[in-house]
């Protein structure tokens, strides 16, 4: 299902504020200010310098980064959980509501290996008390 949005995404020119290889998947669910936007950049090379920014978000919130290696496109609080639930991570936003790492990509990820991250956000003002960022994804060269 991945491949099939990440073919989608190439052909039909989807608008996103991610950098290639990085897809915008899409499925944001507003909250307090709008949908949060989720950022992406990085080759996904051994090494290379990944960043990821979440913007938008409910300010000085929790925030869970759901890191999957396959898509998942389940209902959650109203809206649709896309990456599998492989790895959760969570965080603060800060007083402006966003979110700002860097970390590098790990050595040995095999060619056309699938990264899928969304995050969710503790929102009253959201559907079910939670707000959800775009999905984005990726292959590894």
């Amino acid at each position: 299902m991945f491949l099939v949005h990440l073919l989608l995404a190439v052909v039909l020119a989807v608008p996103a504020d991610v950098a290639p290889p990085w897809f915008d998947l899409g499925f944001a669910l507003p909250g307090t200010n709008g949908p949060p936007r989720f950022e992406a950049s990085g080759p996904l090379t051994g090494g290379s310098v990944l960043r990821l920014d979440l913007l938008q978000a409910r300010e000085n919130a929790h925030a869970y980064l759901v890191v999957g290696f396959s898509t998942l496109y389940a209902p959650y609080k109203g809206g649709v959980l896309v990456p599998a639930f492989d790895l959760l991570v969570e965080l603060p936003t800060n007083s402006q509501g966003e979110i700002h790492l860097q970390t590098h990509w790990p050595n040995g990820a095999p060619a056309g290996f699938p990264v899928v991250m969304q995050f969710w956000i503790d929102d009253p003002e959201a559907p079910q008390g939670r707000a959800g960022s775009n999905a984005v994804g990726a292959l590894t060269p």
